[in-house]
């Protein structure tokens, strides 16, 4: 019985395990192994959000870039609302986002003011991830 159960449990893994990229370019504030790369907000970006009510312990943007990527030819940008960040997870957004050298951003916070054409934020935000990543 104990081989039974050893067996399923490495043919359920294994596969799993041979798929995963050996290792995964990443900073120390990814959530991996959806989010490779955590970004500080900027400071001119942080001068537009309101004060934590308590300090967050979480990067406030979250990103995703697919590996061969020389450059970045498009940006999904996903604002915190619910479950949105589960969209940007998704196995066949990645795919379709890796053929096309798309980027994926996951705002949790930085938003206030990230569409005004008046404001520079969504700009400054970018330029952050760009140089986290190396990613132009």
């Amino acid at each position: 019985m104990k081989r039974i159960l050893t067996g399923a449990i490495i043919g359920l893994l294994l596969p799993a395990w041979i798929a995963w990229p050996a290792e995964i370019k990443h900073n120390e504030k990814a959530e991996l192994p959806f989010w490779p790369y955590g970004v500080d907000l900027p400071e001119s970006v942080l001068k537009h959000e309101k004060p934590p009510k308590r300090p967050h312990t979480s990067a406030p943007v979250m990103v995703w870039a697919p590996e061969a990527a020389e450059r970045i030819r498009a940006v999904l940008l996903i604002v915190n609302n619910a479950a949105s960040k589960h969209f940007g997870e998704h196995p066949a957004l990645r795919e379709v986002a890796a053929r096309h050298e798309m980027g994926v951003v996951y705002l949790r916070r930085g938003s206030r003011n990230a569409l005004d054409p008046e404001q520079t934020v969504l700009r400054d935000i970018l330029a952050a991830v760009a140089e986290t990543t190396g990613i132009p």
